[in-house]
């Protein structure tokens, strides 16, 4: 027996047995949805040999399972809810999800039903629960399977005597046997031919029943069969059949009743054809039909024929363009005329077959996609209805894949082409055509052999957006894929920068180029930083940026956009930098070098350029780098006390800007200043000039901190005479050389001479060994007096005296001697005019003086010893009485001298 379906009421779902126990679509084709009922009341699952069972988990719900029979529970069907409760549990399947489980729970139970085939052969739900037959006896069918001589085997197992019951439970007796043999026949697959299928197992009622007739028992005890016949002929075609049989005796009278599983029961009125041969021709029989013709002869003999019509193809069977891909075919047909099992169809490709599928026949499904197909290719397909193992003759159509569209589309712009390349769709193609379209104007198209997988289009508009479409040929179809593809614009020309002279704008110009341009798309970076952008109509042709940073390189991009593409052109610029500030220039006090300073300039900058101008022609071009603020410029032979123009260069790329300033050197001090001459008043002093410029001299006398002259000397003198001046005193004399406001200074110092002395006067005093002298004070300054006394040439004395004091005494000197005394008056190392005086000590006495006259009265005769110290001669002087009487002159040599005549003087002092 086969199985049947359990659906769930509410949804419309039936119960499945895949690796677990679910509900799902309802499939009648599917062995995973077919059940039966065991003779214990379990429910087995067809397939699997499998019965319903519960887990024997713990929880509020227990999955439904598939176990072995022997440890599947009972079920209890109700009949009136279609419940279905485990056997004494108050377990009831529910549905939960697409999951199967029981639950000890009586509320919102779930009703379950069976999918039976009605006479039309469409499913209906029929109660799950054991039929049973009338008052209560089951009705068990047996097969055997042609038996010769054929005979109608039958078990009624205590059915009534009325004919009613006789007619229902024989006629389902016949329709179960009759499926079972179709199904049996079915799997068989047989090619079909025109055949004797055998006597029919299942037993003929007709209308006129008698029960049990004895000709079909094999008891023997019936009585003997007075109108035997043979059958000669049995044919069939899809809508009619003929059948003929011999007599092999007498002739007899025959009726023949057929019928079907899908129609009544229809009679057809045999022909005699000869003395013993007997014919009947049905006509208007259902395609793919078994019928079970029953000849019968008056006497009671019966034969029972089953013989199937042949299938008829499907009045209609075309391939659904509509629904073909690349990979896929859809036919559709129309449902044969008649009945058919399923449905045979074979895919060829050049007569090489290449899928094979069979379609159950349905009513409300009469159409099937190929798939896996190969794209751009035409193939063949053949239908052949089959029923049972019957099969009609074969239809066939024929269609062709979509061929793929290319695929990876690759558009390389440029801006007056475009480089077109892809990658060939699976499968066949027989030519590429290539569409460039500018809205709906063909602008260029061309075909290409299936191989290509590039082109290229020339001579289009720059910066324009085109629509291409590649079209897949093959097979007599056509298959495309489009893109839109925009030529790259064209950049813009004669693109420039400028500053104007400005320290924080930039000027951007340039030309619109040809073609197509949506905006331009302007960007102003510094160092890769973008410092702004802008989005410009196509007619603009200019614009500025502002507020930028002096001597700043930037770097500007102007992008022509159109659509999704740009052409972009670079340009820089740089703002002019700034000057630098508080630029000075000074000597620092140096005559040969000069110090240049600034601040630096805001912005940005590279480096300075410093010039040094003398007038007109550059003494000096040098750059320092931009960290320096100062400058010392030396070594390039600056002239002392001249003035130089100095420019400092802020240096920016190619951009510049400058500042000038003045410097003087220092000029130089005239050279070898001296005192020329001097005198008590008045000092000469000279000097030489030196290699150097200066404008004039101012010259200066100082006494200590007192300036007492202060003049200016053109610039060609060099020498000059301070009079009226102080005798003796030292005076600071003071050169300057003037440049500008620079000045150098040389001074000397130098002493006027001081003053001599007056009224120096020298005196012995009448002593032998001692000088005084003394004198008048000089004019002006005096540090001392110098007193020498010289004796023979030869200073004896060499004292200095304090400039108070105006007189001097000499001791221990020689008697008689003639002394020089000089004065002279010093003043810082200077000497006056020297004042010379002389003075002689008183000569010594003689000593031992003694007289003697010889005893003589004229006569006289002086001696004595020698006197010391100095002297000239000796006189002898005779007086009498205070008178001189006679003198006389003695050598210094000698010591005695006579005197003679002398008489009359007795009393004479020597």
């Amino acid at each position: 027996p086969e199985g049947f379906q359990i659906v769930h009421v509410h949804k419309q779902e039936c119960l499945s047995k895949n690796k677990r126990v679910v509900v799902g679509l309802c499939d009648g084709t599917s062995q995973n949805q077919q059940w039966m009922w065991t003779e214990d009341g379990k429910l087995l699952h067809v397939k699997s040999a499998l019965c319903l069972g519960i887990s024997n988990s713990r929880g509020p719900s227990l999955p439904a399972i598939s176990t072995h029979c022997s440890q599947a529970p009972r079920w209890t069907c109700h009949e009136q809810e279609g419940f279905l409760e485990v056997e004494n549990t108050s377990l009831f399947l529910k549905k939960q999800g697409s999951k199967v489980v029981v639950k000890k729970d009586r509320k919102y139970l779930h009703s379950w039903m069976k999918i039976d085939i009605n006479q039309e052969g469409k499913p209906v739900n029929g109660s799950l629960c054991l039929k049973k037959a009338g008052l209560g006896a089951e009705v068990s069918v047996r097969s055997t399977r042609n038996t010769a001589p054929p005979q109608i085997p039958t078990t009624l197992n205590a059915v009534p005597d009325s004919p009613e019951h006789l007619i229902r439970n024989t006629t389902e007796a016949f329709t179960r046997s009759t499926t079972e043999h179709s199904s049996h026949d079915s799997r068989q697959r047989q090619h079909p031919n025109l055949q004797l299928t055998g006597i029919t197992e299942t037993p003929w009622v007709p209308w006129t029943l008698r029960p049990f007739s004895s000709t079909t028992e094999q008891t023997g005890l019936g009585e003997p069969v007075r109108c035997n016949f043979t059958l000669t002929e049995s044919k069939v075609s899809s809508r009619s059949a003929s059948l003929q049989w011999r007599t092999l005796g007498s002739p007899c009278n025959f009726s023949l009743i057929y019928s079907s599983d899908t129609s009544g029961v229809a009679w057809c009125h045999p022909t005699r054809i000869d003395n013993t041969t007997y014919g009947c021709y049905p006509k208007d029989l259902q395609a793919g039909t078994t019928y079970n013709f029953r000849i019968v002869s008056l006497d009671g003999e019966a034969r029972t024929v089953v013989l199937q019509t042949d299938p008829l193809p499907p009045a209609k069977f075309e391939v659904s363009k509509e629904k073909t891909t690349s990979t896929s075919l859809h036919v559709w047909w129309t449902p044969s005329s008649g009945k058919v099992t399923w449905y045979e169809m074979q895919l060829f490709d050049n007569n090489r077959k290449i899928q094979e599928t069979q379609i159950q026949e349905s009513t409300s499904w009469n159409e099937h996609t190929f798939f896996n197909l190969t794209a751009g290719t035409k193939y063949n397909i053949a239908i052949t209805a089959v029923s049972g193992e019957k099969r009609s003759l074969t239809s066939y159509t024929n269609g062709s894949t979509v061929p793929s569209p290319v695929k990876d589309i690759n558009i390389s712009a440029k801006t007056n082409s475009l480089l077109i390349s892809w990658s060939h769709g699976s499968g066949n193609v027989e030519s590429y055509q290539l569409m460039l379209m500018d809205k709906d104007i063909l602008v260029h198209g061309s075909v290409v052999d299936k191989h290509a997988t590039s082109y290229s289009f020339h001579g289009l508009t720059p910066g324009h957006l085109y629509n291409l479409t590649i079209v897949t040929k093959a097979a007599g179809l056509q298959n495309y894929r489009w893109k839109p593809a925009r030529t790259t614009p064209m950049e813009v020309s004669n693109l420039k920068v400028t500053n104007d002279g400005t320290l924080t704008s930039l000027k951007v110009k340039w030309q619109r180029p040809s073609g197509n341009v949506d905006s331009y798309n302007i960007t102003l970076f510094h160092q890769g930083t973008i410092k702004e952008s802008r989005i410009l109509a196509p007619q603009v042709t200019e614009t500025q940026f502002k507020d930028l940073t002096p001597g700043r390189l930037y770097q500007v991009t102007i992008s022509c956009v159109s659509g999704e593409l740009s052409a972009q052109k670079m340009a820089v610029g740089r703002t002019v930098p700034e000057k630098v500030g508080n630029l000075e220039v000074n000597s620092n006090g140096s005559i040969r070098s000069l110090v240049v300073s600034w601040s630096p300039p805001a912005g940005d900058w590279e480096q300075y350029r410093i010039l040094l101008f003398n007038d007109s022609a550059v003494l000096l071009n040098i750059t320092v780098g931009k960290e320096e603020t100062h400058h010392t410029i030396d070594d390039v032979g600056l002239i002392p006390g001249r003035q130089y123009e100095v420019e400092v260069t802020v240096e920016s790329g190619n951009l510049k800007n400058s500042k000038r300033c003045q410097g003087r050197t220092v000029p130089l001090a005239v050279l070898q200043l001296r005192v020329k001459h001097a005198n008590e008043t008045s000092l000469g002093v000279m000097w030489q000039t030196p290699v150097a410029e200066w404008e004039k001299y101012i010259i200066s006398l100082a006494d200590r901190d007192l300036l007492l002259i202060h003049k200016s000397l053109p610039k060609d003198a060099k020498e000059f005479t301070f009079t009226d001046l102080v005798p003796g005193r030292k005076y600071i004399a003071t050169v300057t050389s003037i440049s500008g406001d620079l000045k150098n200074s040389s001074s000397t110092k130098g002493r006027t001479v001081p003053a001599q002395v007056t009224g120096l006067y020298v005196a012995n005093q009448g002593t032998t060994s001692s000088l005084f002298t003394n004198w008048t004070q000089a004019l002006g300054d005096i540090e001392f007096y110098q007193v020498l006394l010289i004796h023979e040439n030869v200073v004896i004395k060499n004292e200095s005296v304090s400039s108070e004091t105006s007189r001097y005494s000499f001791h221990s000197l020689k008697s008689g001697s003639l002394y020089s005394v000089v004065v002279t008056t010093v003043s810082g190392g200077i000497s006056s005019r020297q004042v010379v005086v002389e003075g002689r000590t008183v000569p010594d006495k003689v000593q031992g003086v003694s007289v003697s006259n010889s005893a003589r009265s004229d006569y006289l005769k002086v001696s004595w010893v020698h006197a010391t110290g100095d002297f000239d001669h000796y006189e002898v002087t005779i007086k009498n009485k205070n008178n001189f009487i006679q003198t006389k002159s003695i050598p210094k040599t000698e010591n005695e001298c006579v005197f003679v005549n002398i008489f009359h003087f007795l009393d004479t002092y020597i």
